[in-house]
């Protein structure tokens, strides 16, 4: 066994917990306003507009990350719509220059 192993093996994971505020910036390619969002170890940039999904949603299929950094899926609908769920939408989705940053 590696000792990166034992050491993986020794913390417990912990959930990533919402920032208590959302420190907004401009993406260095187009210039619109971008949040970063912890997703496990990593962070992702996440457009500031909240969408709504659900799985009864008879808009276009989504996928958006809640501030919580889970992956949501499903169907665009209203707010109020009965099992709506609220996220943002991955930079990387709507960026025109998203293809720069592929790694």
């Amino acid at each position: 066994m590696t000792q990166l192993s034992l050491l993986d093996k020794a913390k417990p994971k912990e959930e990533p917990k919402p920032p208590d505020e959302i420190k907004v910036v401009k993406c260095k390619s187009c210039g619109d306003p971008i949040a970063f969002v912890p997703v496990g170890r990593k962070v992702m940039p996440v457009n500031l507009d909240v969408r709504y999904v659900s799985d009864n949603g008879r808009g276009k299929r989504l996928l958006l990350v809640s501030l919580e950094g889970k992956i949501i899926q499903g169907f665009e609908c209203r707010p109020k719509e009965q099992g709506a769920r609220s996220g943002r939408m991955s930079h990387f989705a709507t960026c025109p220059n998203a293809a720069e940053h592929r790694r």
